[in-house]
């Protein structure tokens, strides 16, 4: 007689999870999702066996809460708590950097949007899925991503030039990436914040183009913020442009 299963999960609804997930969050990271809700499923693992667990679960839950209107689920992703995870404090370095820039077509150019933007990776892709039509800021733009999903927000993309869209997808580019060995595409954000720092662009803005300002904030005081990191990003796309000419 066969077991049952924890989660009782289906391919079918593997497949459509993924889909889902992949909306929020990262290639790789989905993987890891799908990996722990096997383990899971298959009685490998308890639910609370880590945090990866633990959330994946509660990423399960929220999936058939939204997309498949289960109340049980939705009681059950406010019922479990995540466990917080330690702080991850690495910055990639210069050369980290450079080496990814100089990866193949058109991981070099995700890498260089990353860079330029220093927006998350799912943001990034989603900036490159399209045309996007933006704003000439006087040696540098502006361009409109206007997409929140939950804290996480990405209004504007500031580049050095106009994007052009890419035909392939996130996947791949991780897929890629991980072949290479290259920098995680998340810890190019954290270089981008320091060196943004570092060049003199205002905590406000950096938070600004990195999606970190509170909804509340952002209501009430949008415009101005907007007015004032316009012009802070452009000490930024200085030292920027004087970097990538040494490369």
């Amino acid at each position: 007689m066969k077991q049952a299963r924890v989660l009782g999960l289906s391919q079918r609804e593997l497949a459509g999870f993924r889909e889902w997930c992949l909306r929020h969050s990262s290639p790789e990271t989905c993987k890891q999702y799908i990996r722990k809700l096997r383990e899971i499923d298959q009685g490998l693992k308890p639910i609370d066996a880590s945090r990866w667990h633990i959330t994946a679960y509660k990423r399960l839950m929220r999936y058939r809460c939204e997309e498949k209107g289960d109340p049980k689920a939705c009681q059950e992703f406010k019922r479990v708590k995540s466990r917080r995870s330690g702080a991850d404090l690495y910055i990639p370095s210069d050369e980290e950097i450079r080496r990814a820039l100089g990866a193949p077509e058109p991981l070099g150019y995700f890498y260089l949007i990353l860079v330029q933007s220093g927006l998350r990776a799912v943001e990034a892709a989603r900036l490159l899925g399209e045309p996007r039509e933006c704003v000439d800021l006087g040696g540098y733009y502006r361009c409109p991503i206007l997409w929140a999903r939950g804290a996480k927000r990405a209004l504007w993309a500031y580049l050095l030039e106009p994007p052009r869209p890419l035909a392939v997808g996130l996947e791949e580019l991780e897929e890629a990436r991980g072949s290479l060995k290259l920098v995680g595409f998340k810890y190019v954000r954290k270089w981008v914040t320091t060196k943004m720092l570092l060049a003199g662009v205002s905590e406000l803005a950096v938070d600004f183009i990195q999606g970190r300002v509170p909804s509340s904030v952002l209501r009430r005081h949008y415009a101005d913020r907007l007015v004032i990191t316009d012009k802070e990003y452009g000490k930024y796309a200085a030292w920027l442009r004087g970097w990538l000419v040494e490369l």
